[in-house]
């Protein structure tokens, strides 16, 4: 995977976190919380989780029409800190959103408060090996550490400047 060329932009931030955090926020690419710094061997080890060349499109996402690609998706995958081995889970969840019946761009742009909700499958769920404090049945749960919504990847996977506050007239009460 070290050979493929990778295609993002980059950018040259002081190497402290705090420095790394306040860039991130200035950019929009963040809620507040932490995020992990995308250097060029995590978003290859992220992509290495899932195999496929990092130009591969899933296709079109809004709000700005842009390719979501396996390399965005992993740079952001990274920046969530999210496990290599729980990239293909990112990758179907965001092809899911793709899918035209999701309409993905209604959500985007709708007036009120959208929330998007998945579900990982017991196969994959059995995978992780780290003990579940509540609710799961078996006591194993899946503890995905990725994007906390697909809200979060639409904006910087497509090209758009990411977290803003939300100009809607009806905020979800979570928010």
């Amino acid at each position: 995977m070290s050979s493929v060329s990778l295609n993002a932009r980059r950018v040259d931030v002081p190497d402290s976190f705090q420095a790394i955090q306040d860039f991130c926020w200035e950019q929009g690419w963040t809620d507040g919380l932490p995020v992990v710094p995308p250097t060029e061997p995590l978003v290859r080890e992220m992509l290495a989780g899932y195999g496929g060349e990092p130009a591969t499109s899933l296709g079109t996402m809004q709000p700005r029409n842009a390719q979501a690609t396996l390399e965005k998706l992993a740079i952001n995958a990274v920046m969530a800190g999210c496990k290599p081995e729980y990239f293909p889970v990112v990758v179907a969840a965001v092809k899911a959103a793709l899918d035209k019946d999701f309409t993905l761009g209604g959500n985007a742009a709708t007036t009120g408060p959208p929330a998007q909700v998945g579900t990982v499958h017991r196969p994959t769920a059995r995978r992780p090996s780290r003990p579940s404090r509540q609710g799961d049945q078996a006591g194993w749960s899946v503890v995905v550490h990725c994007p906390t919504r697909p809200s979060a990847v639409a904006p910087l996977a497509s090209g758009g400047s990411g977290w803003s506050v939300s100009r809607r007239p009806l905020p979800h009460p979570a928010c």
